[in-house]
């Protein structure tokens, strides 16, 4: 099973960190990029070089002010958004957010910046159906 939208990857053969993005790969250009654009190295999964090379490589990511990706949990002004096709769809609420993720688990949303304030907001996201 490949990692999903928004994960943060490495391999044990690589030092590059990728971020998950429609189904790509995509690497940061350095530390300085990925701690800028609030991503913790806490919340990196080490998968297998042929996992990780099972996804098309995708963009380099160097720009410490660019809009979060698609599949990235962002912060603003205590809503959790997540952003899809350049949109930013809001949780409405904790237990919406609970059934897309680890209960209570925050580790993987980052601050919104002001590039990510541009986008425009969808629809609240809707609870995960389970089953």
């Amino acid at each position: 099973m490949l990692p999903a939208d928004g994960a943060l990857v490495r391999s044990q053969q690589a030092p590059t960190v990728y971020l998950i993005s429609d189904g790509q790969r995509d690497g940061f250009t350095s530390a300085k990029v990925f701690t800028a654009l609030g991503y913790k190295f806490s919340s990196l999964l080490t998968v297998t070089n042929p996992e990780l090379q099972a996804l098309p490589e995708g963009n380099d990511l160097s720009d410490t002010t660019a809009a979060h990706m698609d599949g990235t949990d962002i912060f603003y002004q205590g809503t959790i958004y997540w952003i899809s096709g350049g949109v930013r769809y809001p949780y409405s609420s904790l237990v919406v957010y609970n059934s897309w993720h680890i209960a209570n688990d925050f580790s993987g949303v980052v601050p919104a910046n002001a590039q990510d304030l541009q986008l425009p907001v969808g629809s609240s996201v809707l609870p995960r159906q389970k089953g």
